[in-house]
């Protein structure tokens, strides 16, 4: 069976923005959570201390969070070579199922966290 690796790198390039976009969007309301107040705590064990280190700590979480898109990055837009077709439709392939699931982990990370803030901001409110 052939893979059409110019038919992946269309759908690789969108899956990678939307997960660009849900961890700016997964940030983003965590800095809202946390403005709140003491009802919302961090889950993660390692977020939760760089959090506690103020500035830095988030800054230092910000690059955990976004490094591993640098590897993604290469998988998405690694150009198809006449030496290695297998090898490059594999790690395709493989960037093409690792991003849905991360897209889909992500979206359903985003979507909690949000439903979480607004009905407390709307019990606040209310």
């Amino acid at each position: 069976m052939q893979l059409d690796v110019k038919k992946m790198n269309r759908m690789l390039f969108p899956l990678l923005c939307g997960l660009v976009a849900l961890d700016f969007l997964d940030v983003s309301l965590t800095i809202s959570a946390l403005y709140q107040g003491p009802a919302f705590m961090e889950f993660n064990r390692i977020a939760s201390a760089l959090f506690d280190m103020k500035f830095l700590g988030f800054l230092l979480a910000l690059v955990m969070k976004y490094i591993i898109l640098i590897p993604i990055a290469y998988g998405v837009h690694l150009s198809e070579r006449s030496n290695r077709p297998v090898q490059v439709r594999v790690i395709k392939l493989g960037t093409l199922a690792g991003l849905v699931g991360a897209d889909l982990l992500m979206a359903y990370i985003v979507t909690m966290d949000g439903v979480n803030l607004l009905s407390y901001l709307g019990q606040v409110r209310g």
